[in-house]
């Protein structure tokens, strides 16, 4: 029996209006400051952040991957003020050194999970693991996780991957470089379907980020993935079928893919990436034509302040136009909030770059305060901290003037989730009948074979009698 996902950090739309009355002041749009309680202390070498509701309180909390933590996961409880404190049970103990975190329901109940890729010293040297939540801030391994692989998990990412409505998780391997594509049963047991692994790229010889989305407009979750090592960004087309396979695009070469994000950046409608760049310091914004195909924006790349290692998107200006965040190292830490115009091209905010922690390299963006604008948690490689920057859009001082005719404010996640349009196509062995895919029936003596053929069915061999004396 299908299940319905219900609403959760990774792969939920939250659109909010907050409309001010008319003549109302307003901060500074895209400012950001730090609350007194931040930073907050974290594990050792945070090198991933995930924001969600872990103790079903209302409020956003955060887990960190702690990649030199002894393997565990900090999970930090919001008091609905953005300030934070350990949840009672953690840190959550992992096999390996956690690389990278990400929030979503995995099995049936309410509860929001995690799932965390980690990397071994000993052979192999990859593992996927599901952490199911009670609740409350506690989380448990999941049945059949670890799952093992044969490279470092480093880079992950969740969506509905073989339309059967429950989350799976796609698997950046780094090194040696593979697309691994992890399908759930639906009570976070994950496996590995027979065309998993797939090679990730035609040069690529590491695989440093990966996102899903929706790239070619017919409601299946694509997945693009970035190599630092080989300039290359690829998007891996999902086939629309039940085993998770997917078919590798043309990549776009000359792109520093240390880290990337989703979002839609210009008025052409299809999903578009914005990559940050380590070594040439700026982010490259490659628009979608909505058929699988990227390519550079017309004033990409955007200048960054310095060397860059993560990228996110929201609406942090409440404008109605996706924005960027990128982190990078520049003695100190900074986070560049780059406004953009709608028509894919991006200008600092006035405040940016915000001066954040010792190298930060992750970030997680969800409203952490009493407000909704989207705020930033700031994960940090040195320092054990977590840097907590609230979005500075509300009312107060007038400090700025909003532009006339501005939309009603509207703040969605990062990455825009896969929107499924009504179904007009059905798998071989279904049909569509109003509306909805209906497993076909076959006429007498005869069944459905998965090609979608009926077929005679085979007598059954004669059984051998025993005559009794």
């Amino acid at each position: 029996m299908m299940r319905t996902v219900r609403p959760g950090v990774v792969f939920a739309l939250v659109v909010i209006g907050l409309v001010l009355a008319p003549g109302a002041a307003y901060a500074v749009l895209g400012d950001f400051s730090e609350p007194a309680s931040s930073p907050e202390p974290a594990g050792k070498t945070g090198e991933s952040i995930a924001a969600g509701d872990f103790d079903n309180d209302g409020d956003n909390d955060l887990a960190v991957a702690n990649k030199d933590g002894g393997g565990d996961v900090t999970v930090m409880l919001n008091n609905g003020a953005a300030d934070f404190s350990p949840a009672p049970t953690s840190p959550e103990t992992v096999d390996g050194d956690p690389w990278y975190v990400v929030a979503g329901h995995f099995n049936a109940d309410d509860n929001l999970d995690l799932v965390v890729g980690s990397e071994t010293a000993t052979e192999p040297k990859g593992r996927v693991t599901v952490l199911l939540g009670d609740g409350k801030g506690d989380f448990s391994i999941a049945g059949g996780s670890p799952v093992t692989l044969p490279g470092p998990a480093r880079r992950l990412a969740v969506a509905d991957l073989d339309g059967d409505e429950v989350l799976d998780v796609a698997v950046g391997q780094f090194y040696p470089a593979k697309l691994v594509i992890l399908l759930n049963s639906g009570s976070g047991s994950l496996s590995q379907p027979g065309s998993s692994p797939e090679e990730a790229g035609n040069t690529a010889t590491n695989v440093t980020a990966i996102a899903a989305g929706d790239f070619t407009g017919d409601g299946e979750a694509d997945l693009v993935l970035g190599s630092e090592f080989s300039d290359e960004v690829t998007v891996y087309v999902n086939d629309g079928d039940e085993n998770g396979d997917f078919t590798e695009g043309a990549p776009v070469t000359g792109v520093d893919g240390i880290a990337l994000t989703t979002g839609q950046f210009n008025a052409g409608g299809a999903l578009d990436v914005a990559v940050s760049q380590e070594f040439k310091a700026s982010a490259v914004i490659l628009l979608g034509n909505g058929a699988g195909g990227l390519a550079a924006a017309a004033s990409s790349p955007e200048a960054l302040p310095g060397p860059s290692h993560a990228i996110a998107s929201a609406d942090f200006n409440a404008d109605g136009k996706a924005d960027l965040v990128a982190l990078g190292n520049n003695t100190p830490g900074y986070a560049a909030i780059l406004l953009g115009d709608g028509n894919g091209d991006f200008a600092p905010a006035p405040s940016s770059p915000e001066s954040v922690g010792a190298f930060p390299i992750g970030v997680a963006v969800a409203p952490l305060d009493n407000n909704a604008s989207p705020d930033l948690a700031i994960a940090n490689i040195f320092g054990e901290k977590v840097n907590i920057l609230l979005n500075d859009f509300t009312a107060g001082p007038p400090t700025e003037t909003p532009p006339q005719g501005n939309p009603p404010v509207q703040v969605p996640v990062a990455n825009p989730p896969v929107q499924k349009p009504p179904v007009t196509k059905c798998p071989k062995t279904k049909q569509l009948k109003k509306g909805k895919c209906v497993l076909k029936k076959c006429p007498k003596g005869k069944k459905l074979k998965k090609n979608g053929r009926c077929v005679k069915k085979k007598k059954p061999a004669a059984r051998l009698s025993r005559s009794r004396g």
